[in-house]
């Protein structure tokens, strides 16, 4: 999940004689050249599951943030951006025993989804509007935001160089509450293009 922006240098002996060696994205794939190594890039794999075309919301407006409450992921950033948008519902997926200590703080218009399993993790994207996934690592390659690529859900991310390079069609946006809500603003404004 947290692919490495330079490969750990015991990987050097290992890559050499080897025929090939799959790395997560282009940078890391570099890195293996200079060391006369042969790199291919393998990206996130296809879900199993099957999502129902975007369709423009008919309700209020629902936003999946994706996650596990991991230490690189700008939840905070979300919450605030959950204040400042009181007429959309954020639910957020991810163990509860590891959400921020603020948790009972959030705004009402923020649900807990805890840790979704089976099914209803799949039923959750295909109900969601617009997926967000974000991280403070530059090198995270954010399952998340493939699937969201795979449902054709409008994506926000991280500003970063590399996610710029993954998910070109993504709204990228600052790991802040305006960040999150001008990237919101922006997809229903152009929502056609957004859910293309």
């Amino acid at each position: 999940r947290r692919p490495r922006l330079t490969p750990p240098p015991s990987h050097r002996s290992i890559s050499r004689p080897s025929t090939v060696t799959l790395v997560g994205y282009g940078p890391l794939a570099a890195s293996f050249l200079s060391w006369v190594a042969d790199p291919m890039v393998f990206y996130e794999a296809a879900p199993m599951w099957e999502i129902s075309p975007p369709q423009p919301p008919a309700r209020r407006l629902r936003v999946l943030w994706i996650g596990v409450f991991a230490s690189d992921e700008p939840v905070e950033a979300l919450l605030e951006a959950a204040r400042q948008m009181p007429e959309v519902e954020f639910r957020i997926t991810g163990d509860v025993r590891r959400a921020p200590a603020d948790r009972d703080e959030a705004p009402p218009n923020v649900v807990w989804l805890g840790f979704v399993r089976g099914g209803a993790f799949p039923a959750e994207i295909d109900a969601a509007d617009v997926i967000v996934t974000m991280t403070t690592d530059p090198g995270s390659a954010l399952r998340g935001g493939a699937e969201a690529a795979f449902a054709r859900r409008p994506l926000i991310t991280t500003d970063v160089p590399f996610l710029r390079e993954l998910f070109p069609h993504a709204q990228h946006a600052e790991n802040t509450g305006d960040g999150i809500r001008a990237a919101i603003e922006a997809i229903t404004a152009d929502w056609p293009a957004a859910a293309a």
